[in-house]
Formats: C-alpha cells, sequence, structure tokens
C-alpha cells in the first residue's frame, strides 16, 4: 500500500473531494501558520512540556465550561474562565498524570493509523465503487447542482457507511481495532508515567515535524502543483525525509539535555585533596 507511490497522491484526492472549497490565499495562510507553529513545537516543545499540558487541559476546561454555561444559563466567559483555571491547577499538580494520558492518545493515535492504513485504505477505492456504481450498475446523470451537493457529503453521514462498508470486508476490524487501542493505550501509560519528559519530547516533536511538514506540502501545494506531484510520485523518499528530521530533531533534544549536565560546574581537585 505505501510501496505503490500512490498513498500521497490518493490521500490528496480524497481530502480534495471531501473537504469543501477554501479560498487559495486562505489555505496559503493556514501553511504558513502551520509550518510556523510548527517550528516552535518541534524546537521548544521539549523545553514547555510543562506548560504545553498546562494549556492544553486550560483550554479543554474553558471548551467544557462554555458549554456548562450555556446549559445552565450563566455568563458562559465566567464559566469558561473558572473552568480554565481550575483545569490548568489540576494539569499543574498531575503533571505525571496527564502526561501518561496525553502519551497513551498520541500511542494510540499513532496505532490506529498503521492499522488503518493496512486494513480501511486497501477499502477505500471499493467503497467510492459502491457509491458512484461501480458495480455495473446503471448511472444516472445529475445536474451541476446535484454534482456539487455531492463532491463534499456530509462527513459524518459518509464515514458511518465506510464503517459498516469495512465490517462487512474485514469482520474483525473491531476486535483488531479494540485490541490495538488497548495495547497502544497501556505502552503509552506506562511511558508517560514512567518517563513523563522523554514521552511529551517524543510526541510534540513528532506533532511539530508533521504539522511542518503539512505546512510546506500546504504551500507547494498552493503555489508549485507540479512539484506537489513529484512528492506525491516519490512518497517512499518524502516519507524517509521526514521521519529522518524527526530523528534528528529527537537527538538534538536529547543531546541538549546530556550537554546540560555536562556543563554542570566540576569539583575543585585541590578543594577535594584538601
Amino acid at each position: 500500500m505505501f510501496g505503490d507511490g500512490q498513498f500521497l497522491h490518493n490521500l490528496v484526492e480524497l481530502v480534495r473531494y471531501h473537504a469543501p472549497a477554501i479560498d487559495a490565499q486562505r489555505t496559503a495562510f493556514a501553511g504558513v501558520c502551520a509550518v510556523v507553529l510548527g517550528g516552535m513545537i518541534t524546537l521548544y516543545g521539549a523545553r514547555l512540556t510543562r506548560l504545553v499540558v498546562v494549556l492544553l487541559l486550560a483550554g479543554g476546561g474553558a471548551a467544557a465550561g462554555w458549554h456548562v454555561g450555556v446549559a445552565l444559563g450563566v455568563a458562559p466567559p465566567v464559566t469558561a474562565v473558572v473552568a480554565a483555571a481550575v483545569a490548568a491547577l489540576v494539569a499543574g499538580l498531575l503533571y505525571r498524570l496527564w502526561a501518561a494520558v496525553l502519551s497513551a492518545a498520541m500511542l494510540v493515535m499513532v496505532a490506529l493509523s498503521v492499522y488503518g492504513a493496512r486494513v480501511a485504505w486497501p477499502q477505500i477505492e471499493a467503497f467510492e465503487a459502491t457509491l458512484t456504481g461501480g458495480d455495473g450498475e446503471q448511472i444516472q446523470l445529475v445536474s451541476d447542482a446535484q454534482q456539487q451537493s455531492n463532491l463534499h457529503p456530509e462527513l459524518r453521514e459518509r464515514l458511518g457507511r465506510f464503517w459498516g462498508f469495512l465490517k462487512q470486508q474485514h469482520p474483525a476490524v473491531e476486535q483488531e481495532g479494540g485490541l490495538v487501542v488497548a495495547a497502544a493505550g497501556g505502552a503509552g501509560l506506562l511511558m508517560g508515567l514512567m518517563l513523563p519528559r522523554l514521552a511529551m519530547t517524543l510526541w510534540l516533536s513528532l506533532v511539530g515535524v508533521v504539522m511542518t511538514a503539512s505546512g510546506v506540502l500546504t504551500l507547494v501545494g498552493c503555489y508549485r502543483p507540479a512539484w506537489l506531484a513529484q512528492i506525491a510520485a516519490r512518497e517512499q523518499v518524502a516519507g524517509l525525509v521526514v521521519g529522518g528530521v524527526w530523528i534528528v530533531v529527537l537527538l538534538w533534544h536529547l543531546q541538549r539535555g546530556l550537554i546540560g549536565t555536562k556543563n554542570a560546574p566540576e569539583p575543585d581537585p585541590a578543594a577535594a585533596k584538601s
């Protein structure tokens, strides 16, 4: 699936089909933001792991507090601020626990992505064929307005139909998916509890590199579409480059940690003799 040179091409076409049309300038702006934010996370995320956890929990608390305020008829900004402050305090006190939870979530996402690429992705073409009459059914032409409305269908409905189709083609997908989630989640929890800083450095570096690469590809697609096609044709090389950058960044962070310990003041030999 990854070795046929069509993965990135198919991914671009899938996003283009399902995503609504966006202005080119907004797309380029989103690409620039992804590059800048991804670069900052890649370079400085390891130093700010505790702050990142606190900000993530504070943001989640603010969103939950806003919804609670709307449901209770209380001013949503007030409940959002209170919930954000409480979530930030809890996150600061229970940093190791939240680092473990985030590490488990990241590892589950990576594991499910790999599993989905091996099991679900090869079924997408067959699923699309069932929607477009690829089984030999007679296709009735529709109007331009209907074509535009079908270009970006309701994502939730389509995902539900694809899930049903996938269970028919691969009946064990629910059991296997559950095992993947349990194993990856358990491993992520252990990593986060035992080595919280290493776990957060690992995942923040990965998020930053992927975000930066996505922003670069977005900008290339906006201004040099032919280059994007060439990159898609060499997806294995592109994957190796992204993976190599992630490893280099990770080693750089680890080296900075080792240098920090090596640069500690050494005891004076004369003072030690005395």
